[in-house]
């Protein structure tokens, strides 16, 4: 293979304009002087660097997703479904739109690292999971790049262009739904009380109250994120769970394992004890039985969130700071149903709390 000096020698012009025309600076060359020098790359099968070319130009057309958190569930976080999902849904939607994407681990809540990545590449903008409203202001500070959040609650009012799921909402379906079957004393069990998880179990509060029933703190258990901790707490609360008939998860993860650890140990589902999650994920109706849980469309989540940051880039206006995608319940078999035909759930519910 010729060496690029051998290339400039041949055509007559410098060693820099060949480099020039490989990584696609041709502003100051001429067109005969690119299809020549083109011509010869090509002959001698020179592939041009993307990640030079791009960074010669004002834009890099990479977006950044930075993923807060190394870990969900206990488990890495590109092995959890919902993560993956939505990493899916993001590159999908960057290609459509003509950029890259660039995973950026954050390593629990690093800004020091995002930012670093994100300075040396020169991404044009940022879509962030798993960062809390003061990480967000510290990365905010460190870095000025156009940037989107995925999930994200602030103190008071959004300062930031956010798209999220109706938390609140899902949880409140799933109460009136245990409800509509008899189970007022469902116990809800998720692995965090802040975020996401915070405002479906308050959500799930509130619509037991409405109903005149009393749901405190006793109802709501707070899952460690070891597995094998959360195995003993299963252990723990068993008779609870059989006593209460139902239980409602945040997740489907979590609900996959309450079912695994029910039926484990003798206990019917949903004979004994009714299961619901939350994000009907990929394996919610491959279950046994298919799990009954609250759909949140992550496909659509991650394209809302780089159509915002690509208007945002391209300066154009974002009408609002936060973005809502609607859930919608999925009954399957994991709930044994009083009242096979209870009349679906009503968005009236719940648009004050939205």
């Amino acid at each position: 293979m010729k060496r690029l000096q051998d290339i400039a020698d041949q055509v007559g012009v410098s060693r820099t304009t060949v480099s020039n025309v490989l990584h696609g600076n041709t502003k100051k060359v001429s067109k005969e002087m690119i299809r020549k020098i083109s011509e010869i790359l090509n002959q001698e099968g020179y592939v041009p660097n993307t990640s030079s070319r791009e960074l010669t130009r004002k834009g890099s057309c990479i977006i950044g997703l930075v993923l807060g958190y190394n870990c969900v569930h206990g488990i890495p976080s590109l092995r959890d479904t919902f993560v993956a999902e939505l990493l899916s849904g993001v590159e999908e939607t960057a290609h459509r739109n003509g950029y890259y994407v660039m995973l950026i681990n954050g390593q629990d809540q690093n800004t020091d690292r995002v930012a670093e990545i994100a300075s040396r590449w020169n991404v044009d903008g940022l879509v962030v999971l798993g960062l809390d409203e003061q990480k967000y202001k510290e990365l905010r500070r460190q870095l000025n790049k156009y940037m989107v959040l995925i999930d994200t609650y602030p103190e008071a009012e959004y300062h930031y262009v956010n798209v999220g799921t109706d938390d609140f909402g899902g949880g409140a379906m799933i109460a009136k739904y245990l409800l509509d079957n008899g189970y007022t004393q469902a116990i809800f069990a998720a692995e965090c009380d802040t975020g996401a998880d915070h405002y479906r179990w308050k959500g799930f509060q509130h619509q037991m109250r409405s109903a005149g029933i009393d749901c405190g703190e006793e109802r709501h258990i707070l899952l460690p994120e070891d597995l094998s901790l959360r195995r003993v707490m299963y252990g723990h609360y068993l008779d609870c769970f059989v006593q209460a008939g139902a239980v409602a998860l945040a997740s489907d993860y979590d609900a996959a394992e309450v079912m695994n650890y029910l039926q484990d140990h003798g206990i019917q589902v949903p004979e004994q004890v009714s299961v619901t999650g939350f994000d009907d994920c990929i394996y919610a109706e491959l279950l046994h039985p298919p799990l009954t849980t609250v759909r949140q469309n992550v496909p659509a989540k991650a394209e809302a969130a780089v159509e915002l940051l690509v208007r945002l880039i391209r300066q154009e206006p974002v009408e609002c700071k936060n973005y809502v995608q609607p859930v919608e319940l999925i009954r399957r078999s994991s709930v044994r149903e009083s009242t096979p035909n209870a009349a679906p759930w009503s968005k009236d519910l719940h648009k004050t709390h939205k």
